[in-house]
C-alpha cells in the first residue's frame, strides 16, 4: 500500500493536471483493503505493521475529493484508523526499551491524536447519540494518550491545552489517567498551567 501512497503523493507534488494514476474506484479499493487487512490482522501482525497499514489507509483517503457522496463515511473510517494507530503506538511506546524509538512512537502518536481531534467536530453533529458518545469516549482516551506523550517528550507547555480539549468529553477516567501520568513524571508545579495543576489536585 505504501507504493500506492508514494505514487499518489509524487503525482501531487508534480501537480500534473488531467493526469490521474488511479480512478476513484481504485482508490476506494486500496483504502478499503488497507483498512480491512489492518483490522483483520491486528492480533497477528507486529503492531508497527498495523500502524503502517492504517496510516497508509488515511493517506489514501486524504486524496479523495472533498465533495464525493461517501466523504462522511470515508472520514469516519479515517478517524477510526487514527484511533487504532494511536492506541497501538502508545502500547509500543510503553514497552519500548530504546528511548529514541520510544520518543518517536510518542511523536507519531501525537500526530494521530491531533488529526482525530481536529477532524472529529465536523462529523459529531451527523452522528446519532450512541455513535456520538462513542466518538467522545475515543477522543477522551486519545487525549489521555496525548497527555502521556507530551510528558514523555517534555512538551510541558502543551499539557494545559490537552486538558482543555478534553473538558467537552466529560470523561473522568481520562482526567484520572492524565493526573496519574503527571504524578509519575514528578514535574514541578512551578510554571505549570493552572488548569493542569487543578487536574492534579482534583484527581
Amino acid at each position: 500500500m505504501w507504493v500506492v501512497v508514494a505514487a499518489i503523493e509524487k503525482q501531487k507534488q508534480d501537480d500534473a493536471p488531467g493526469c490521474k494514476l488511479f480512478t476513484m474506484d481504485e482508490l476506494e479499493w486500496f483504502s478499503r483493503n488497507a483498512y480491512n487487512l489492518a483490522l483483520k490482522n491486528t492480533t497477528i501482525w507486529d503492531l508497527r505493521c498495523t500502524v503502517r497499514m492504517l496510516t497508509a489507509c488515511v493517506k489514501i483517503i486524504n486524496h479523495f475529493p472533498q465533495d464525493i457522496p461517501s466523504r462522511t463515511e470515508l472520514s469516519l473510517k479515517a478517524l477510526f484508523c487514527h484511533f487504532v494507530a494511536a492506541s497501538a503506538l502508545v502500547s509500543l511506546a510503553r514497552t519500548q526499551d530504546n528511548i529514541e524509538k520510544q520518543l518517536q512512537d510518542y511523536v507519531d502518536l501525537r500526530k494521530h491524536v491531533l488529526a482525530f481531534d481536529s477532524e472529529l467536530p465536523e462529523y459529531l453533529a451527523q452522528l446519532d447519540e450512541q455513535s456520538r458518545d462513542d466518538m467522545l469516549w475515543k477522543n477522551a482516551t486519545l487525549l489521555a494518550f496525548d497527555f502521556e506523550a507530551a510528558i514523555a517528550l517534555k512538551q510541558w507547555d502543551d499539557l494545559g491545552g490537552i486538558v482543555q480539549r478534553a473538558v467537552p468529553c466529560k470523561n473522568i477516567v481520562a482526567f484520572q489517567a492524565m493526573a496519574d501520568s503527571l504524578l509519575r513524571a514528578r514535574t514541578p508545579a512551578q510554571g505549570m498551567n493552572p488548569l493542569t495543576w487543578f487536574l492534579v489536585r482534583g484527581c
